[in-house]
């Protein structure tokens, strides 16, 4: 783009700017990272009827994936308007849940004001046809209150609705339902299952748009990382489990762990080692591969036995260990944690989220698997432990 056209657009997005600001309506507020605008008197209510917007409620016009303006949308189908005028009138409250990436105030992007803008009056002019009690709750950034988190749902709950719900009768209905390629003749997989997980977080029942408007049959999915699937699974937590996990004469041993970053690993050796015990390796802490060897033979010297918490996808950097224990007489198992890529990548999100812990990049899962090669006996271990995934919280509220 030329300067000249880059001043112009600049010159243009201004004089935008300008004429949403007139008359721009200012019952919006903002808590958190959620952005809420409530419609006509509303009152707290146990059936909640709750939707996604965009591609459940409203879609924009012709063949656009994105809205162009304010104006650049119609409702999915035509006659939603009447079907959320019949659910207030069967005494449900209704509420909107909706992801908007365009004006994070964390990652401002270009022309984040004016879309933020865009969108306030969009939602103003929908909600003036809908001209029923209603609410909206967006969450703008990359936290504990974007779907499928339920923090955007909890804030709903405890400063707007302080009724016990009945989950018997609530819903929730969004179109990012996991359905894959071909779930229907020509429609192509959605783009991801954060509804259909928001649903599950919230214990309320899930519906597509296909399923609630137009009384399809459900569909095919599958979710990506469903943490839900080992919670109440019967596993041992190690295998082979006939061997008790802490040698029963406390000898001086190395333990190297191998698994993806965010399958388990440091809660384990915390849980279980350390209080026996065993000093922690870490090069999260230690930063250098070098110091971990260093402070491996070191504690080792000094007769501690060692837990080698890192990845350790490829045999060459195990074999560096292994060769400092056998160096000095010391014997070595390997726990290989099972939990595999999608679990640890949900793992690792839910860590950023709830713990506020720093994001691994996805590179890092990358040059695990790239690097990757199964453990064996023959590398010099006495034994190699399978390590399970049990999911464990810290309190109730984590769940």
């Amino acid at each position: 783009m030329t300067s000249r056209k880059r001043k112009l657009n600049d010159n243009k997005d201004k004089n935008n700017a300008k004429k949403l600001n007139v008359g721009m309506p200012d019952d919006w507020r903002e808590e958190d990272t959620v952005l809420i605008k409530s419609y006509k008197t509303q009152s707290p209510n146990e059936k909640i009827a709750a939707f996604d917007l965009d591609e459940t409620l409203i879609r924009p016009k012709g063949k656009n994936k994105f809205p162009k303006n304010a104006d650049d949308w119609q409702f999915t189908y035509s006659f939603i308007p009447n079907k959320l005028k019949k659910l207030v009138e069967d005494g449900f409250r209704v509420v909107i849940f909706s992801n908007q990436n365009g004006f994070s105030r964390i990652d401002s992007k270009k022309n984040a004001k004016i879309k933020e803008e865009q969108f306030k009056i969009k939602i103003n002019n929908i909600f003036k046809i809908l001209d029923i009690p209603i609410m909206i709750f967006c969450a703008v950034e990359k936290d504990k209150f974007r779907k499928p988190c339920k923090g955007i749902w909890n804030t709903f709950l405890e400063k707007y609705n302080k009724v016990d719900i009945n989950y018997e009768k609530s819903f929730y209905c969004g179109d990012a339902a996991g359905r894959p390629e071909g779930w229907k003749r020509g429609v192509k997989k959605d783009h991801s299952d954060n509804d259909r997980k928001f649903a599950l977080n919230c214990n309320l029942k899930f519906y597509t748009p296909e399923e609630y408007f137009m009384n399809e049959k459900p569909a095919t999915f599958k979710l990506v990382s469903d943490p839900n699937i080992l919670k109440n699974r019967k596993i041992a937590l190690f295998e082979p489990s006939d061997k008790p996990l802490i040698p029963e004469d406390k000898h001086i041993e190395m333990i190297i762990f191998v698994g993806y970053p965010g399958s388990g690993k440091s809660h384990f050796a915390k849980k279980y080692l350390l209080p026996k015990g065993y000093v922690h390796i870490n090069q999260d802490t230690l930063k250098t591969a070098d110091k971990c060897l260093k402070a491996a033979e070191n504690e080792l010297e000094m007769k501690h036995s060692v837990v080698i918490d890192n990845t350790n996808p490829s045999k060459d950097k195990r074999i560096k260990f292994i060769k400092i224990a056998k160096k000095l007489n010391i014997p070595v198992r390997c726990f290989k944690f099972e939990t595999d890529e999608e679990i640890s990548l949900h793992n690792n999100k839910y860590r950023q989220i709830v713990k506020d812990e720093t994001l691994i990049p996805n590179i890092a899962y990358r040059f695990y698997n790239s690097n990757y090669s199964e453990p064996t006996l023959s590398e010099g271990y006495e034994e190699i432990k399978k390590i399970n995934f049990i999911p464990s919280f810290d309190e109730k509220s984590q769940e």
